[in-house]
């Protein structure tokens, strides 16, 4: 399993930033050479950052939720749900997010960011 964020892990939970987890071998089969699965579920969360402590694990002595975001979608939901809105988070992050490398992990979490970011769900 592979998590990865735009920023440490630990700092990304308590900055309340989203991390992406996936299996590379499910994401990226050899059959589609290099190219994403678009039905592949990977597990998207957003930390709440007053349930973390400064080393990025849980803050037992909190209560309340961990996660503000905590879902399985695959590429094809958040593309899907993107382009049912596309005008709307193409404003709200300054432009469009149509890009032409989807090989890339960061990509497709930018824009499961973006979509939660925008509309609270994926």
């Amino acid at each position: 399993m592979v998590k990865i964020a735009h920023d440490k892990i630990s700092e990304a939970r308590r900055s309340g930033y989203m991390v992406m987890e996936y299996k590379v071998k499910e994401l990226y089969p050899r059959h589609l050479k290099g190219q994403p699965d678009w039905d592949y579920e990977s597990l998207f969360t957003v930390s709440d950052p007053d349930q973390w402590n400064d080393s990025g694990k849980p803050d037992v002595s909190k209560s309340g939720r961990l996660y503000l975001c905590r879902s399985f979608s695959s590429l094809r939901t958040i593309f899907e749900l993107y382009l049912s809105k596309k005008e709307g988070i193409d404003s709200f992050t300054g432009g469009s997010l149509i890009d032409p490398d989807w090989t890339d992990p960061y990509c497709i979490l930018y824009l499961a960011n973006s979509v939660w970011s925008y509309l609270g769900e994926i």
